[in-house]
């Protein structure tokens, strides 16, 4: 459960403008408040270490993080993106290392309740296959042209 918001009706509409949210039903976003814990991680906390065993996920409610690959920067994220699905769907270890830019805003999903959260919520699962198609299309363009 995600704790330190005021109601639910409030909760659902703070998920519903996350991008990565916003087209998931009113009962997609109560599974997603149910299965997620609410986190605070303070300006340059490691999130995600690379080469790690991925046991979680993150959504990024508020706040800016940094992706990193040994000692390259990838991409800043923010709002409404997702971070560390990848290990969890295929048990691999981390590729990048997160750590946070400003104080950030996060929904943890353990594997278990990402698994269970994705099948729950087609429009989301929607939604990060097409994000981790995207990257993989960015990293094809990338090295390959």
């Amino acid at each position: 459960m995600i704790p330190h918001m005021a109601s639910q009706r409030e909760s659902i509409e703070h998920l519903r403008a996350v991008p990565l949210l916003s087209g998931a039903t009113a009962a997609e976003l109560r599974a997603v408040l149910g299965l997620g814990e609410r986190i605070t991680a303070s300006a340059g906390q490691v999130v995600l270490e690379q080469g790690q065993v991925g046991r979680e996920a993150f959504l990024v409610l508020t706040g800016t993080l940094r992706v990193r690959r040994n000692t390259r920067t990838l991409a800043r994220i923010g709002p409404g993106a997702m971070v560390g699905t990848l290990a969890l769907l295929d048990h691999g270890p981390r590729t990048a290392t997160v750590c946070c830019d400003t104080e950030c805003t996060l929904v943890v999903f353990a594997q278990r309740q990402f698994l269970t959260l994705l099948d729950a919520t087609p429009t989301l699962a929607h939604r990060v296959m097409a994000n981790l198609a995207g990257q993989l299309r960015a990293l094809d363009g990338h090295y390959i042209g």
